[in-house]
């Protein structure tokens, strides 16, 4: 009964408070992309997947990723509007490219033995690039990986999303990392 007690402790403080690791690496330009008079004209995004060969769910890891680019996209301060590549809108000239590459997006959930426990994350690996159309000058050339939860953790498909876009967020538009 001590143990039960315990350890539903455990489970729900590790999903009230999980813990969080953000590592950004800015290879060119700055971050944010939309910073202070910066005006990216039309966009076209090309989204890459780089799974691993072991990767579950790939269709539907694919289309977590679109919703959380669009919505991301979207509220972009200082493109005038965005395409995804391939799709009818973006047949029209773009002013700046934005190449996204997810190689990492879902939950991962290990057991270790000694202590007995679980870990349990949501876990974000991207890699942007940004560069402008008429002379190919990088803005912006950056890796960024996320990961939220710890011991006891249960995350699932549900906050995929979220984190997607809590990732990208800092880099496309300065919002703060949460």
């Amino acid at each position: 009964m001590i143990a039960g007690f315990l350890l539903a402790t455990a489970v729900a403080l590790a999903n009230a408070l999980p813990l969080e690791i953000v590592q950004q690496h800015l290879a060119a330009g700055e971050a944010p992309l939309c910073g202070a008079g910066v005006s990216l004209g039309a966009l076209r995004v090309t989204p890459e997947f780089a799974w691993r060969a072991d990767q579950k769910e790939r269709p539907r890891r694919e289309e977590i990723a679109l919703r959380a680019l669009r919505a991301e996209l979207a509220e972009l301060p200082c493109a005038r509007g965005f395409a995804f590549a391939g799709e009818a809108d973006a047949a029209s000239a773009p002013d700046t490219e934005l190449s996204i590459r997810l190689h990492e997006l879902g939950p991962s959930f290990v057991v270790t033995l000694l202590p007995p426990q679980w870990l349990g994350w949501s876990e974000v690996d991207a890699t942007l690039r940004a560069t402008r159309v008429t002379d190919g000058a990088v803005l912006l050339d950056a890796h960024v990986t996320r990961r939220r939860g710890g011991p006891f953790a249960l995350r699932g498909e549900a906050p995929l999303e979220s984190e997607l876009r809590a990732a990208l967020a800092p880099l496309l538009r300065g919002a703060p990392v949460r």
